[in-house]
């Protein structure tokens, strides 16, 4: 049995506790309680850090108040059960469903997609994800090579191999969400989804006809060169994870890597950029 434990957080402004579990995510928390008021994030002991919070909450400081009530200790619990009472079926323009093997869906959609109920980032709930599942409804997919890069639950890249792609890699530097989306393309039935545990590093000899990057701020700024390194010329990047305040910061960046500004997309605090080489 795993030991587990919770932190609890106060966010004054509710728009960002969606900001706090992105990024708690990226620091290997698995699973999140939210009342608009109030966050709990769930991360097993052995991976908890308190330097890396505290590291998170200075960042944040001059933004919004976040105070940190406190840790406590608790033992393993039934995700499935959990997911069952918490995760409802996600609909993108009446065109592509995510749904649980739980869900019984009676309309029909374009594209269909089952998610084993695991805790990695990306059931396409959260804004960033559903930001970019809409932008992809609108790119031509049909036989090119595809990055997900930062792939979470697999979600994208299996989307994008049902709308045609030829083949996808999907990388991350979590072991959860490489085993997740191992498991997700095997109950999906996807074959041409490649799945890696790595980071930008293993990219730097690839090359790509479309690359979506749902990650956060920092990751893209310091990455965005390898990625435009790895996008084939004439072709299309989207990137998301990204706050309307950055916008700026991503756009000036993306100019340095010769990426040129198509579009973007806002719901709520949250954008998709799509960016073409």
């Amino acid at each position: 049995m795993k030991n587990y434990k919770i932190l609890t957080f106060e966010v004054d402004n509710p728009f960002f506790i969606e900001v706090l579990i992105a990024e708690l995510s990226y620091l290997g928390y698995e699973g999140f309680e939210d009342n608009n008021e109030e966050l709990k994030a769930y991360i097993e002991v052995k991976n908890f850090n308190e330097w890396s919070i505290q590291h998170l909450l200075n960042r944040y400081s001059a933004q919004v108040e976040i105070r940190w009530k406190g840790v406590e200790d608790m033992e393993e619990q039934n995700w499935n059960k959990l997911w069952e009472s918490n995760f409802a079926p996600v609909m993108v323009d009446d065109k592509i469903l995510i749904k649980a093997p739980f869900h019984q869906i009676d309309q029909q959609f374009t594209y269909n997609i089952v998610i084993e109920p695991k805790m990695a980032f990306g059931t396409g709930h959260h804004e960033t994800t559903y930001l970019v599942l809409k932008r992809m409804l609108d790119i031509d997919f049909q036989d090119k090579f595809v990055l997900d890069f930062g792939c979470g639950t697999g979600i994208l890249a299996m989307v994008a191999s049902l709308m045609g792609a030829k083949s996808i890699i999907a990388i991350d530097n979590d072991p959860w969400s490489y085993q997740n989306t191992l498991e997700n393309t095997k109950v999906n039935q996807i074959s041409n989804v490649t799945a890696i545990l790595g980071n930008h590093k293993d990219i730097i000899d690839k090359h790509f006809d479309v690359i979506i990057a749902n990650i956060n701020v920092p990751v893209l700024l310091n990455t965005l060169d390898i990625i435009s390194n790895a996008l084939n010329t004439n072709n299309l990047v989207v990137l998301s994870g990204i706050l309307h305040t950055d916008v700026e910061s991503i756009e000036e960046r993306a100019r340095e890597c010769s990426l040129q500004l198509l579009d973007i997309f806002r719901r709520n605090d949250w954008v998709v950029m799509t960016f073409k080489k």
